[in-house]
């Protein structure tokens, strides 16, 4: 009987140490699987942000080349005494 009981015991503290065990490892691919998320639209977010700022660039220099060339047919006019606004 003394035998059987420590068994007993034994068994309760081994199905407890697998039903943590279990839970951890549940807890693991959870956290995983987020972690997985994060880094995925965090790539998104660099990439967006990355995109945003080429074409903020593109556009920069278009209005640039816009109003440069707006500059040069403004004073073309001025010289010969015709204005133009070319669209």
């Amino acid at each position: 009987m003394f035998v059987f009981h420590h068994v007993q015991i034994l068994e309760e503290i081994a199905a407890v140490n697998l039903a943590k065990y279990r839970k951890a490892q549940t807890d693991l691919g959870k956290f995983t699987l987020y972690l997985n998320l994060v880094v995925k639209t965090n790539i998104f977010f660099f990439a967006f942000a990355e995109d945003s700022a080429e074409r903020a660039d593109v556009a920069e220099n278009q209005l640039s080349k816009l109003r440069a060339k707006n500059r040069s047919t403004v004073s073309a006019g001025r010289a010969t005494g015709s204005v133009s606004f070319e669209t």
